[in-house]
């Protein structure tokens, strides 16, 4: 008669695994780590291209009438690349070096959440001007682009 095959040695064992147990693969680094982080950096750096892009054909484009929703998206490209400059490269700093001390992660994530809310809020005000002008304005031409944007922009970055 053959032993049966045991295929979890010590059950009563995966109980007293803790977190430091639990996550201690993480710390090493691993060819497939090095490649992610890698591939992460090349796409960042090709999103940051593109909200650039965005950025200059908003501000130097064929098209002298730029209205508010178009300066709220690249206030949104800003967004993303303060995002990519200040969350990411400390996210990527903390893959290769754990733990970073307290102040540099709560600062990361209160960055983290303000950014997160800014984008949150430039996206609301889009919503509500679209509201304002197809129901309640009636003469859209006539809206102020130049100062709601600096108004509602302003307001937004300082509500943190």
């Amino acid at each position: 008669m053959s032993q049966p095959v045991q295929n979890f040695p010590n059950v009563t064992n995966v109980q007293n695994f803790t977190n430091e147990h639990f996550f201690d693969g993480l710390n090493i680094n691993r060819p497939s780590k090095l490649i992610a982080v890698f591939a992460a950096v090349l796409l960042m750096s090709l999103n940051s291209l593109a909200f650039v892009g965005i950025i200059w054909f908003e501000r130097f484009g064929s098209d002298l009438k730029r209205i508010f929703i178009n300066r709220i998206v690249t206030s949104v490209a800003w967004s993303s690349m303060s995002w990519y400059i200040l969350v990411q490269t400390t996210d990527m700093f903390l893959y290769f070096y754990r733990p970073l001390p307290e102040l540099i992660c709560f600062t990361n994530l209160v960055v983290r959440n303000t950014i997160i809310v800014q984008t949150i809020l430039f996206f609301d005000s889009i919503v509500v001007v679209r509201y304002v002008a197809i129901f309640w304005m009636k003469d859209p031409e006539n809206f102020k682009d130049d100062f709601w944007f600096r108004f509602v922009n302003c307001w937004i970055v300082s509500y943190r």
